[in-house]
């Protein structure tokens, strides 16, 4: 990278906080702003990015060599020169930049990996907009009374009225389809997954490739995209066809 040569240790601290999304609101805008405007720093701003982001693992190599080619000249000017404290504060830096780069780099692969799996489950994910609620009959109401709770998007209270309903309905499909859903909904796959893949044993259930499609977005959230896969063919509804496409893109 013919960039890193000019590359301050302030310069990459200062991208380093605009990658991770740390910068102050004023400083961002003039961060962006400076990009907008500046051709040159955009490019070293980049550079800097695909550096610590990995995106091209051998050319990050090829870069990181380029750069420590650029740094030993200025090295062994100062031992020439006999200057000690030179020398001293040259390989201290030089270092400092090596540590930062590989740590900003395991750091920014694990967040783009989860980012990634994050993005697409948001892109894709909305609760099933749940059933007509209709409290006339005694025997129904405490599941429609759930019902108005996950309407209103209060998961947690839906869940526990629908786990009463459970112990003594544990084969229920409507039961374990909204359960996975509203655990799905407050963020816990595991048990999302759990009433999901029960919901899926009811073959003749109305919510058969619904209750297929939720389940693929519990296993990409937990990054097993080879199990989401598998039980996106077996939906085969419209909404899952177009999940696996930006699955497999």
């Amino acid at each position: 990278m013919k960039t890193e040569k000019n590359i301050s240790q302030e310069q990459l601290e200062k991208v380093e906080r605009f990658l991770n999304n740390s910068m102050e609101t004023n400083e961002r805008v003039d961060f962006e702003k400076r990009m907008e405007q500046d051709s040159d720093f955009k490019l070293l701003v980049e550079d800097i990015k695909q550096m610590l982001f990995g995106i091209e693992s051998a050319a990050l190599k090829n870069k990181l060599d380029d750069f420590h080619d650029d740094i030993i000249p200025v090295r062994n000017l100062s031992l020439e020169e006999n200057s000690s404290k030179r020398s001293l504060s040259s390989r201290i830096f030089t270092l400092s930049i090596a540590a930062s780069v590989i740590l900003a780099l395991g750091i920014f692969l694990f967040m783009d990996q989860d980012s990634s799996s994050e993005k697409l489950f948001a892109k894709h994910f909305t609760p099933d907009p749940g059933l007509p609620t209709n409290m006339s009959t005694s025997n129904d109401f405490n599941f429609y009374d759930a019902m108005v709770d996950y309407k209103r998007a209060e998961y947690t209270s839906a869940i526990r009225k629908w786990e009463l309903l459970h112990v003594q309905k544990q084969n229920n499909d409507t039961l374990n389809f909204y359960l996975g859903v509203s655990y799905l909904a407050e963020g816990n796959t595991v048990k999302a997954s759990q009433y999901l893949e029960e919901a899926v044993k009811t073959s003749n259930s109305i919510f058969i490739a619904d209750a297929y499609y939720y389940a693929a977005l519990a296993e990409i959230k937990k990054e097993n995209t080879k199990k989401a896969r598998e039980l996106l063919i077996k939906s085969n509804s419209e909404k899952s066809k177009i999940l696996l496409k930006d699955l497999t893109n």
